[in-house]
């Protein structure tokens, strides 16, 4: 396994007390999807 599917990219705890967390890597590309449609979007905007 990669080392950084070893790390989190957000988390909060739950109500239980248990965790929920979201791996690093499908965080980054959560983040780089929402830029290409906010940059897209204000490139929409602006012109």
């Amino acid at each position: 396994m990669n080392t950084y599917f070893k790390y989190w990219g957000k988390a909060r705890k739950k109500e239980d007390g248990r965790w929920d967390y979201h791996l690093l890597p499908y965080h980054c590309l959560d983040v780089a999807a929402v830029e290409a449609i906010v940059s897209r979007w204000l490139q929409n905007v602006t012109t």
